[in-house]
């Protein structure tokens, strides 16, 4: 179980995505974490199945905006978006 917080960063503004779920992480990589030092991790391995997360504007064009992603597994993934006005 996990507690997932990620920012996609455009030109007009940033969206914020969090979810709680899980990740998956292959055996040779989880070796490399019970090492000490960095780890270089896709993100296409972190998600191998649908993943849903909610989704906060943080400024530019995105101000105000709140809603919901998928992100679709796959190299790289494809993150689908559906964003609403909060007022």
């Amino acid at each position: 179980m996990t507690n997932f917080q990620g920012t996609l960063v455009f030109p007009d503004g940033n969206l914020q995505l969090r979810s709680m779920g899980y990740v998956s992480v292959k055996a040779e990589e989880l070796a490399q974490i019970k090492r000490t030092g960095p780890v270089a991790l896709g993100l296409g391995d972190l998600f191998p199945k649908q993943h849903e997360a909610s989704v906060i504007g943080q400024g530019g064009a995105y101000t105000g905006q709140i809603g919901s992603a998928v992100v679709e597994p796959g190299n790289p993934p494809v993150v689908q978006l559906k964003l609403f006005k909060r007022f």
